[in-house]
Formats: structure tokens, C-alpha cells, sequence
């Protein structure tokens, strides 16, 4: 059963994320360990008259990934609308070689590639509540706080205490504010400032 905030997130992915609308194509490849996920996400793009095609596959090794997902794709010269492939899976990422040439043939501009590495429900119910909107300014303070930083200190109320030493002349700090770039997939869920 979908809960009210599951919901909330669905249809945050969808508008925020993804922004997803007729006529524009779904692919969606989802592992095992997501399949409700998907389903939740399939439903919600038929309702929305969004043509969606599925493709299971298995984590890490599936020899025929690639040639049910070149089966899924509609032709790049049919396509009217945008191409969204959105991958889910629980706790791997999968299959990047076959899906970079998959769609290798299609427009930058014209294709959405969102890969979720926690498809689970708590996906839905608490990692989308936040719209890349916030997430994008909540990353800009933190990374205009950690940019000329050379040092952290991570102090936790259950012990930890580490001191970090910071390199910001070797070492680029990067921002996953769940915005896509053309090119570059979308990786869920967003949130993460890092550096190396």
C-alpha cells in the first residue's frame, strides 16, 4: 500500500526530478529488490499517459541487460517528446557500459537518466522530500563553508571524534543536488557534498 508521503515523493520524482510528462518515453530497468518501487513509478507514469516500458534485470552481471533494454528503447528518430530512463535498484549500481551505449544514439538534450541506489520505499517517504530546489541552496552554503576549509572536525554525540585534513588546491568538492546536467545522469538519492 502507498502511504500519503510515499506519494508525496512518487510525485516529487516525477515533477522535480524527473519532469516527466506526455509525450515523452519512460524506460524503467529495475533489479529484483525494486520491483515494488517500480511498480509504484510504472503506475504512476500510465496514470499520467506517459508510455512506459520495463526491463528487469539482475545486479552487476545480466548478459541480456543489453539487448532488453535496446528492445525497450523506441527509435531516437520517433521519439517526440523526451526519453526518461530511470534505473532502480537496492544497493548496487549496474550496468553503466550497456546503458551509455544504449543510449548513445539519442540527444543529450533530449534524455533524462535518473539511477537510484536505494530503491526502497524510505526512497519515496523520506530521501525525496527535499526538491533539488532546496538541495541546491542547502549545498551552496555548505560549500562555500567548506571550499577554502583545510581542516574538519566530525565530532558525534556516540564518541567519534576525527580530525580531516583538506587538500582544496588537489582536491574538488562536488554537489549532488539531484539536477541533471545533459550527459550525465541524475543520481538518487540526492544530498551528498564531497570531496575526495
Amino acid at each position: 500500500m502507498l502511504s500519503d508521503d510515499a506519494l508525496d515523493g512518487l510525485v516529487a520524482l516525477l515533477d522535480d526530478y524527473a519532469g516527466v510528462r506526455p509525450p515523452d518515453v519512460a524506460v524503467l530497468a529495475y533489479t529484483f529488490d525494486s520491483r515494488e518501487c517500480a511498480a509504484w513509478v510504472a503506475g504512476a507514469l500510465e496514470v499520467r499517459g506517459v508510455d512506459t516500458r520495463l526491463v528487469p534485470m539482475a545486479p552487476l552481471d545480466d548478459a541480456g541487460f543489453a539487448a532488453r533494454l535496446a528492445a525497450a528503447l523506441p527509435s531516437p528518430a520517433d521519439l517526440r517528446g523526451r526519453l526518461l530512463v530511470m534505473v532502480l535498484e537496492r544497493g548496487t549500481m549496474s550496468h553503466s557500459a550497456a546503458l551509455r551505449d544504449g543510449l548513445a544514439d539519442f540527444d543529450a538534450e533530449r534524455r533524462v537518466v535518473i539511477r537510484s541506489l536505494s530503491s526502497c520505499p524510505d526512497l519515496f517517504t523520506q530521501a525525496l522530500r527535499a526538491r533539488p530546489s532546496d538541495l541546491a541552496a542547502r549545498n551552496a552554503t555548505l560549500l562555500g563553508r567548506f571550499s577554502g576549509a583545510r581542516r574538519l572536525r566530525i565530532a558525534c554525540s556516540g564518541g567519534t571524534r576525527l580530525d580531516v585534513a583538506l587538500d582544496g588546491d588537489r582536491y574538488r568538492w562536488i554537489s549532488n543536488r539531484g539536477i541533471g546536467r545533459p550527459g550525465s545522469a541524475i543520481i538518487l538519492p540526492a544530498g551528498e557534498v564531497a570531496t575526495f
